[in-house]
């Protein structure tokens, strides 16, 4: 187990006493589970606010801030008529035998190195950001004196970076979008500093690398929540020492370590993931890529090996190549994936269009040089070169573009229909809508400037078992037109590949499938105090959490009951309303895990106004900045109190 507790002690240990950080008697006050932008975003906030020393020192367990949602007097409402389904006994033959003498500070828990923490997958992506990217190190590193409490860098970990080289490039970027990998460079700077600042308190605080939690199970005694118990297990050198427990690996160069640690508070950012479409055609799977690889060097030469594969094989059969890169989703990492085709995968040097001519033309017109025609060819230097069509988008929805107001939503002659407007600020789309690159190459495509790729909104993709992501059995051009596949296996094998659908033929030429529908939450499996499993509410794969971050309890499974010895806090009015039919039941969300949060991608933090308001957009609240503002505040106002919402600075 790779831990990191250099530095001096805190100020608060005590030298009469053996307390070990993170055990059943020391339990930490808060375990981050996932040290990448939205993890460290919350060591970011401590340390703004002047609340790092505070969360990362030992405290006695009566400070009520410190369990925020463990020791509030007073039963847990739930949501009206819910029983609590019967259980049964405690399978762990032992029993916890007394309340944590005292809590430790932080610790974060991170699968990957020490030299990566702070920046995750953002340092690997080759694509540019979305947002400005100057606002990456004003979100980080702005002086705000005049917030309650009030927000400084200076004097804390993080101050060097006020004079670092990679604050100054990006900076200099000014209000422009830039390059992604610049930014997780950046964060991941911010990480150091983050590793610095909890490593300032070896005896109450640590960071584990090259770790993940195995498990999360909830500690209960005499019928009250007591903490956290992590399972964690990590990859360590066979030659390390350790007192958990080894098991040799198959290959026999490393070894499994385990061990448990102990947490009043957890909070989640492990991020989302995504997962491989499991085609009706299993063909189809052996040429799809996610989009999430495809957005990396790895992915770019991926995709440049199975194109110079397929059009080598064209050539030597003397057959017209006719595949191309099929995209499918219409979000964000759609329109990335197209952009890294035409721009990083495409190797032809003359692509770039003439002024005022249509992509498609000029895209034609440069074909004669090349070796042989299709939507994707060599030319004559035996280079990739993207021609009509070359990748096309398949997506269900109608785009959602943000813009910064109705005006130049309606200069671009945006569908009213896919508008949703922000009623504070009138931006539209502001969660959700493709900006960047993305939003320029779609305003290309629809205005016919960029031949090369095509958008077909279609009704469903064939998945396996006769689903549909989508369902229907109709797909459509989006100009009102459809086809149906309903009679193509009637007719003989000519008239049958004439009714083939649209869908499908594009599948069937694809050269690669792009997957980019989204992604799911990479969720530790959590356990009750008996060893039964919590289920948690999910929503198109991604966790749900209510408007202070908590996960919440899966009606289905728990019949909208608290666990046992979970208690609200006063900060949840909405809990205690619903349960009395009282005024603000209606802002009632459902039934909290308790003393369990979730943060950045994955977690589904709800949209809202800076008032408080819902946003009214079926996106989700998402990015840096909402996880370095709003995100980590919600934290740690559960861990800390409500003196954390004091700042201003949410807005």
């Amino acid at each position: 187990m790779s831990s990191s507790s250099s530095g001096g002690t805190s100020s608060t240990a005590s030298s009469s006493e053996n307390r070990i950080a993170g055990s059943r008697q020391h339990p930490f006050k808060l375990a981050i589970v996932g040290g990448g932008p939205s993890g460290c975003s919350i060591l970011v906030r401590a340390a703004r606010t002047g609340m790092l020393a505070e969360l990362c020192q030992f405290s006695s367990n009566d400070q009520s801030a410190s369990t925020t949602l463990s020791s509030s007097s007073g039963s847990c409402p739930s949501s009206p008529s819910a029983k609590r389904p019967e259980r049964p006994a405690p399978t762990s033959p032992t029993k916890e035998s007394s309340q944590p003498k005292s809590y430790a500070g932080v610790c974060v828990v991170d699968a990957g190195t020490m030299d990566r923490i702070g920046g995750g997958r953002l340092q690997d992506y080759i694509i540019n950001s979305n947002t400005w990217i100057n606002k990456f190190a004003t979100n980080v590193l702005d002086e705000k004196p005049d917030n309650l409490p009030p927000e400084t860098m200076k004097g804390t970990p993080f101050d060097s970076l006020l004079n670092a080289p990679i604050t100054k490039q990006v900076e200099d970027y000014g209000n422009k979008t830039g390059p992604l990998r610049l930014v997780g460079h950046f964060l991941r700077d911010v990480g150091q500093r983050a590793v610095a600042a909890v490593q300032a308190y070896p005896s109450s605080s640590k960071f584990f690398t090259r770790t993940k939690v195995e498990s999360l199970h909830r500690v209960v005694e005499d019928g009250k929540f007591v903490c956290w118990r992590l399972v964690l297990v990590s990859l360590a050198s066979a030659g390390s020492s350790s007192p958990t427990n080894r098991q040799p690996s198959a290959a026999g160069a490393e070894v499994v370590e385990r061990q448990e640690i102990y947490a009043l508070h957890v909070a989640l950012a492990t991020g989302g993931h995504q997962t491989m479409p499991t085609f009706a055609n299993a063909a189809y799977r052996q040429k799809t890529v996610l989009s999430d690889v495809v957005c990396t060097m790895e992915g770019v030469e991926l995709l440049k090996t199975k194109i110079h594969r397929y059009l080598r094989t064209c050539s030597s059969h003397g057959t017209v190549p006719s595949g191309r890169v099929v995209v499918i989703g219409g979000s964000h990492s759609a329109f990335s994936a197209a952009w890294v085709c035409l721009n990083l995968v495409n190797e032809d040097a003359s692509h770039k269009l003439p002024p005022g001519s249509s992509g498609a033309a000029a895209a034609t017109a440069s074909l004669a040089a090349s070796t042989m025609s299709g939507p994707i060819t060599l030319n004559a230097q035996n280079q990739i070169k993207f021609g009509p069509s070359g990748v096309c988008i398949l997506h269900r929805s109608a785009v959602r573009v943000y813009y910064a107001s109705r005006a130049d939503a309606d200069h671009d002659h945006y569908p009213e229909s896919s508008i949703v407007v922000n009623r504070v600020t009138g931006n539209i789309n502001p969660f959700g809508g493709i900006r960047g690159d993305a939003k320029e190459l779609w305003r290309a495509i629809r205005s016919t400037k960029e031949g090369r790729v095509r958008l077909l909104q279609v009704k469903s993709i064939p998945l396996a078992n006769g689903a549909t992501a989508g369902g229907g059995a109709s797909v459509g051009t989006g100009s009102g037109s459809g086809t149906t596949a309903a009679g193509a296996a009637s007719a003989g094998s000519t008239a049958a590949a004439l009714k083939q659908s649209i869908v499908d033929k594009m599948l069937d030429e694809a050269i690669a499938i792009v997957w980019a529908a989204g992604y799911a939450t990479n969720l530790v499996p959590l356990f009750d105090h008996d060893g039964r499993p919590i289920h948690v509410r999910v929503s198109k794969g991604q966790t749900e959490v209510d408007e202070h971050a908590n996960l919440l309890l899966s009606e289905a499974h728990h019949g909208g009951a608290p666990l046992e010895g979970f208690q609200p806090a006063l900060t949840l009015p909405s809990y205690a309303a619903a349960a009395a039919g009282a005024a603000g039941a209606a802002d009632f969300q459902g039934v909290p895990v308790g003393n369990l949060y979730g943060s950045g991608l994955g977690y589904g933090l709800r949209a809202t106004l800076d008032n408080g308001e819902p946003d009214g957009a079926s996106g989700r609240a998402d990015g840096v900045a909402v996880y370095l503002k709003r995100g980590a505040t919600l934290v740690l106002a559960s861990v800390l109190g409500n003196k954390v919402l004091l700042s201003s600075s949410l807005k």
